[in-house]
């Protein structure tokens, strides 16, 4: 339930997860692996939570967003942006909904589309989010079908995203997809 992250540098950051002991133990801090080396480095933790089931999306600033996901007590609206130059993580503006197995990535112009997954209100949500690396953030069109455990992929010569599969608020497997513009 973690995410592993290749940067712009070639190297990769793995954040977040259960670890062996599932839900409980310690938090697991953030680690960087460097292929050339073929060594992982362990960061300070920047947060006394366990997250999970979250989006790691690069941004074109080459900052990296870590976006939602769940602890313990469920979806979270929190988002941290990492700095591969500093190795620093700081704290972005929340999310407007809280969400986990959401779906992310960068569009072409520079906004992060966060759709689908779960949230505090229930199994799959419709609604979609557009963010920032400078905390700009706003609701983005409704999917035409709630989504969960769904894939995003752009394509990348039109600029839209293809939004498909997952689950629906009854976990039936959808085999619709639908394209955002």
């Amino acid at each position: 339930a973690h995410t592993a992250t290749r940067l712009r540098d070639g190297l990769g950051l793995v954040y977040g997860g259960h670890g062996a002991t599932g839900g409980t133990g310690p938090v697991l801090p953030p680690e960087l692996y460097d292929p050339a080396a073929n060594r992982f480095g362990v960061l300070p933790a920047p947060e006394t939570i366990r997250r999970a089931n979250h989006a790691a999306v690069g941004c074109e600033d080459g900052t990296l967003l870590i976006v939602g996901g769940e602890d313990d007590g469920g979806p979270l609206a929190s988002v941290l942006l990492f700095d591969p130059v500093t190795l620093q993580f700081a704290r972005a503006a929340d999310l407007l909904t809280g969400r986990a197995f959401a779906r992310g990535l960068v569009l072409t112009d520079g906004r992060v589309l966060t759709a689908g997954g779960d949230t505090p209100g229930g199994f799959a949500t419709d609604t979609v989010e557009l963010l920032r690396s400078d905390g700009l953030r706003r609701s983005g069109p409704t999917l035409g079908t709630p989504r969960v455990l769904h894939s995003v992929t752009p394509l990348v010569i039109t600029g839209k995203v293809l939004v498909f599969g997952g689950l629906d608020r009854d976990r039936n497997v959808l085999a619709s997809a639908e394209i955002f513009e």
